[in-house]
């Protein structure tokens, strides 16, 4: 309990909560569906992570060997605890190497987590168009990721 140290005092800030209520280390299986909830079949799918509090500190690796009947965006799922119910409330999970996907040079990839969800938007940024959600065209049949990031759980 932490409620006799003194509260922040920034302009625009507000302490919630005072309390460590929460820590556990463990593991969590990675997965890969389009937005209909198609899966690839994964032959790679190691995720950890350590949650303190309400914060969630996750990374891993993740391999598919085939699509399947993917159709869509991708998204990346099996997130250990669902992201907090806030509006607005987005995470951003970095990709720090990827192998065998259908993008080019200039082209690079993140995730992003949403509201209430315990999955991930994976996104492709493009140095001269932007950014836009990643599809099944872009994700080859033996295409991976090496992930890590924090978010805010329930």
């Amino acid at each position: 309990n932490f409620a006799a140290q003194t509260a922040t005092s920034a302009s625009g800030s507000q302490a919630n909560e005072e309390l460590l209520n929460h820590y556990e280390q463990g593991t969590f299986t990675a997965g890969i569906t389009d937005n209909s909830g198609r899966a690839a079949t994964v032959s790679v799918a190691n995720g950890f992570y350590t949650r303190i509090g309400a914060m969630v500190h996750i990374h891993g690796y993740v391999v598919i060997t085939s699509l399947g009947s993917m159709n869509g965006l991708v998204l990346f799922t099996g997130l250990p605890f669902a992201s907090v119910n806030v509006t607005n409330n987005f995470a951003a999970i970095a990709i720090s190497q990827s192998q065998d996907l259908n993008i080019t040079a200039g082209q690079n990839l993140a995730m992003t987590t949403s509201p209430a969800s315990s999955a991930c938007s994976v996104r492709i940024f493009d140095e001269t168009v932007g950014t836009s959600d990643l599809t099944h065209t872009q994700f080859s049949s033996d295409g991976g990721f090496v992930f890590g990031g924090s978010y805010h759980a329930v």
